[in-house]
């Protein structure tokens, strides 16, 4: 996944105004919501059946934290976090690729069904899409496993350097009826945060 960071705040810990943060959220809620009209037709409830409707990868056990998820300390993390425009090519593999979706919104509190990012009153609005060579699927978090949408390999259509070399593509869309108050501008305002929180994850 790729994230441009438009913000211009200083570095000098000074605080970020009001009208800055909320022109940079609407930027990224823009890119957010781009994925909505990618998707169209390919959600699972709306979706026509695929000619060939691709496999999905195996389920891991959603109780269950990935041993990667403990192999570093926050610490060491960030310390190694950098932004790169080069991707390799090499597929994903399936356990590494449900690590990092776990990592990324999957449920940390099966009691509770709360996830690893948080949403304003637990909204959990957020539906990844996940787009492979060998087609589209969406992010089970309570199975912790993906689900087939389409056998179409979409991820040429989301732009960026060299799309079809990068082998996972993440679409983050938001489902604003999961709101249960709120106008227009708070629902894209909230869910541009929540986004911001996964994508951190990521």
């Amino acid at each position: 996944m790729r994230v441009r960071n438009r913000s211009k705040g200083s570095s000098d810990g000074q605080r970020i105004s009001r009208r800055l943060f909320v022109r940079n959220m609407t930027v990224f809620s823009a890119a957010a919501l781009a994925g909505s009209s990618l998707l169209e037709g390919c959600s699972p409830s709306t979706a026509a059946e695929p000619t060939a409707a691709p496999t999905a990868p195996p389920a891991a056990d959603p109780t269950v934290a990935p041993a990667a998820a403990s192999s570093a300390t926050l610490s060491e993390a960030i310390e190694n976090r950098k932004s790169t425009n080069a991707f390799k090519s090499d597929p994903l593999p399936q356990e590494k690729l449900l690590d990092l979706l776990w990592a990324a919104w999957g449920i940390n509190h099966p009691d509770s069904g709360k996830c690893t990012a948080p949403s304003a009153m637990n909204t959990q609005e957020i539906d990844i899409y996940v787009l492979l060579a060998d087609g589209t699927f969406v992010y089970d978090a309570k199975q912790n496993q993906l689900t087939p949408v389409s056998d179409q390999d979409l991820r040429a259509k989301t732009g960026g350097i060299k799309p079809r070399d990068v082998p996972v593509h993440l679409i983050f869309v938001a489902d604003y009826a999961k709101y249960r108050a709120g106008d227009q501008s708070e629902k894209e305002l909230g869910s541009a945060a929540h986004t911001g929180h996964i994508g951190q994850n990521v």
